[in-house]
Order: C-alpha cells, then structure tokens, then sequence
C-alpha cells in the first residue's frame, strides 16, 4: 500500500461510492444481540483490549466479530491465540490491494450481518482499511474514541487522560453500556 497523490484520490473515490446511510440509536448491552470491534494492532495494549471484549461479549451471551489491522511490516503484532477465534478477522499488508482496499474475502466475514453495537478502536493517522469498514457496516450504534471528520459517531468516549491505553478506553465503553439504561 503506497501513500502517493494517487492512491489518496482513489481511496477517497472509493469511500464517496459507499452509499450506507447511518441511523444512529442508543443500544444498551443488555439489549444487543451483535457487537463488532474494528482495532489497529498498532496501538498500546490492542491485544489487551481485544482480549477484554471478547471476555465481556461472550459473558452477555453477545454474538461479536472483530476486524483487527496488523498492517506492520515485519512482524505480526497480534497473538496467534486470539486468530485462531474464527470471530477475529486479522488484516496483513497482504490481505489488501496496492491502493488499501481490504479485499473481499478477508472483510466479508466482518461485514456478514448488521451490529447493534460497533466499536472503532483506531486512532491518529487514519488507516484507510479501517475508514473502509466502517463505512462498509452497517450498525445502530456506533462508538469511537478520538473523533474526526470522516467517522460518524454516535458516541465518543475517552479516557482519563490523552494518553489513554486502549485495555482502559474498552473497558470505560463497556462499563457506559452497562450502566445507562
């Protein structure tokens, strides 16, 4: 995946040709049948994080998909453990095409049904693969945890600090799910 002139206009064209209109509405976790996590290996304590929802989510009786971005290049920053969960998509550099597009069979296990709940760990320098997805999915709710303009959040939580790692911020948006009713 290059980062050229080119290959920006041909993301943005690609984002632009997603028609999937998002109607956001407040899903408790008690109400929600399908939660979806979209997470960059990238960032401090992912695999942490992930292993947090995964516990939460299957302790609500809560079918969930996560789509994790393992885009370094040399060594895979995610466990094997959590890959071998056929609920974890993880996306190499491989698994897109020159301009960033996820190809189809690598996000389409992801993007199957639609969420009551998605969740966009990713933050900073936006991966292309992520802003994809998540237009790409279809969900009621919608959660992210830095806002920006080309995500439409319905909620955007945070953590005590700036720097806040990201075993904290899911734990934070879990314990807002459970709580408000």
């Amino acid at each position: 995946m290059r980062n050229w002139f080119l290959t920006r206009i041909l993301q943005r064209k690609a984002l632009r040709k997603i028609d999937n209109p998002h109607h956001g509405k407040y899903i408790p976790l008690r109400s929600a049948r399908r939660a979806g996590l979209v997470i960059s290996a990238d960032i401090p304590g992912a695999a942490e994080a992930m292993k947090i929802f995964c516990r939460q989510m299957v302790q609500s009786g809560i079918e969930y998909r996560i789509f994790c971005l393992d885009l370094n290049k040399k060594v895979p920053l995610i466990d094997q453990s959590l890959i071998s969960d056929r609920a974890v998509s993880v996306i190499h550099r491989k698994d897109l095409n020159w301009y960033g597009m996820p190809k189809a069979e690598s996000s389409r296990t992801f993007l199957q049904q639609p969420f009551d709940i998605l969740v966009d760990m990713t933050s900073g320098k936006r991966p292309f693969p992520a802003d994809y997805i998540l237009r790409q999915a279809s969900a009621s709710l919608r959660i992210g945890i830095e806002s920006n303009r080309t995500s439409q959040y319905d909620m955007t939580v945070c953590g005590k600090d700036d720097g806040a790692q990201a075993p904290e911020l899911i734990k934070n948006i879990i314990k807002y799910l459970t709580t408000i009713h």
